[in-house]
């Protein structure tokens, strides 16, 4: 599988919200009983209407909250990377139980980086865009993405039992789901200026 995950980059969005109050009266005197409170000029009573959020306003509040992970993405990436070369080492295919083992630890990595972009994308989720449609569109492929990257845990554990050339065949078959899955989530994030924040799958 290889190298198949760019750094999310998802971060949280603040929206500002003025509230510019009116003053009373001259010299502590109560205003006129039924008018309305006298403003400074250009002062306005009430709430203000807030900044309309933009493209800009979300990658960069997005970074945070992958930046916040990288950490954490980096070491997996490392694991999942050593934990595939064990597996494929004909050294560790010459015992059964080192082989299932070794693909085991790969299925749990899989399964790792699957929680860690839902759980990216459950905060991706409460930010605020521009166009939330293409928002919910991208949580969406980042949803199928974590389906995929657990169907590729999956595969490994099978093959682990049981290292079959039908299990080699499915393993395979996971990876290129991968791969598509990777290209939508990719895509979907470049509509919303959040190219950082999508996943490239690579060769194993």
């Amino acid at each position: 599988m290889g190298e198949w995950l760019k750094r999310l980059r998802l971060g949280g969005l603040i929206v500002l919200l003025a509230l510019l109050i009116g003053c009373g009266g001259d010299d502590g005197e109560p205003s006129d009983s039924g008018g309305d409170a006298t403003t400074e000029a250009g002062d306005t009573t009430g709430d203000a209407e807030p900044a309309p959020v933009t493209k800009g306003d979300l990658s960069r509040d997005a970074k945070r909250i992958c930046d916040a992970r990288d950490k954490e993405l980096d070491d997996l990436l490392t694991e999942s990377d050593k934990a595939q070369a064990i597996a494929i080492d004909p050294e560790t295919l010459t015992s059964v139980e080192a082989t299932e083992k070794a693909a085991t630890e790969v299925g749990r990595i899989q399964d790792e980086l699957a929680k860690l972009k839902l759980e990216t994308t459950k905060e991706l989720s409460k930010l605020e865009a521009p166009k939330p449609a293409l928002l919910e569109n991208f949580a969406e492929t980042s949803e199928e993405y974590a389906a995929v990257l657990r169907r590729v845990a999956d595969a490994w554990r099978t093959y682990g039992k049981n290292p079959t050339q039908k299990n080699v065949d499915a393993i395979t078959s996971a990876q290129e789901a991968q791969v598509k899955s990777s290209a939508a989530d990719q895509k979907a994030a470049e509509k919303l200026n959040l190219k950082q924040c999508s996943q490239t799958a690579g060769s194993a």
